[in-house]
């Protein structure tokens, strides 16, 4: 087994050859996308209440539901962008990237791309 050596020194610095951990900007990039995906849909949410509870006696009510559920996918999104900059929770970057692909097609397939290649970052 091969192992790193100091420069300084020469000594073998204990990790060995086949498993360096490898640092990417891959959970970075996913978590700015939930993040941005998360802020749209919080925003698309907060306008459906604003629209559905002004125009709440003409059928609005479905507005206000829609606009619940946009709120709600929005904010895991950016919970799950939070974790995934932080590599601290796999299953919750993953979890937000779902809901991010739910809220904005493009940014969450990329985020949930990104993540998978990253998988081996996450504490």
């Amino acid at each position: 087994m091969h192992f790193y050596a100091c420069p300084y020194c020469g000594k073998p610095a204990g990790v060995p050859v086949g498993q360096q951990h490898k640092d990417t900007a891959f959970p970075m990039i996913a978590g700015i996308l939930e993040i941005l995906s998360g802020i749209a849909g919080i925003a698309i949410g907060g306008l459906f209440m604003v629209g559905g509870g002004f125009f709440f006696f003409f059928g609005g009510w479905l507005a206000l539901i829609c606009g619940a559920i946009y709120l709600v996918f929005g904010v895991l999104a950016l919970l799950g962008g939070i974790f995934a900059i932080q590599k601290k929770n796999y299953g919750l970057a993953l979890i937000g990237a779902i809901f991010a692909l739910l809220i904005t097609l493009l940014f969450g397939i990329l985020a949930l791309v990104f993540l998978m290649m990253s998988k081996e970052e996450f504490h």
